[in-house]
């Protein structure tokens, strides 16, 4: 900051490093929108469709236990955490490895797969009674929306608008 305003400043008897303080901040402040909208646009891109649901509390609170787990005084903290979680959210999404270790490591048969299913469903999808339920929920929908369509169609626009 040289030049009118230093002497201004010099003038005042005040040094410019409250300006020049003030500067950064908003120059942080910037860069940080900037950032932050850059990262919504990802998100967006990455889900295909951002709704209320994705801005929850869910979000927030995996960022707030990233830094906790990583520390948050420094730069490198979080980013530890972060990787730390995803890497053990990956590891531990194969329940069926994980049922398969804890009985080897305790020599016995813990969840048994013909009882428990930890790896897979039992599902045998029959179309007959599959295609029952498709036509059952188009007949009920259509039905529910015809009287509405047949009231809707018989109101007159301006009477309508009169009364609003």
């Amino acid at each position: 900051m040289k030049g009118k305003h230093n002497t201004l400043l010099t003038w005042l008897g005040k040094s410019d490093r409250p300006v020049q303080i003030i500067a950064s901040g908003r120059a942080a402040r910037a860069s940080s929108g900037m950032i932050s909208g850059v990262a919504g646009a990802l998100y967006s891109y990455h889900q295909g469709f951002i709704g209320p649901g994705n801005m929850g509390p869910g979000l927030s609170t995996q960022a707030v236990i990233y830094c906790l787990l990583g520390g948050s005084g420094t730069l490198i903290g979080p980013v530890i955490g972060t990787a730390v979680i995803e890497i053990l959210t990956y590891v531990l999404a194969d329940i069926e490895s994980i049922r398969q270790f804890l009985s080897w490591l305790t020599n016995t048969e813990l969840f048994s797969p013909e009882l428990y299913f930890l790896s897979h469903l039992p599902a045998d999808m029959d179309s007959g009674e599959t295609t029952a339920v498709v036509v059952m929920a188009l007949v009920l929908s259509l039905l529910a929306t015809l009287y509405p369509s047949w009231r809707a169609a018989r109101l007159d626009p301006v009477e309508a608008l009169r009364y609003e």
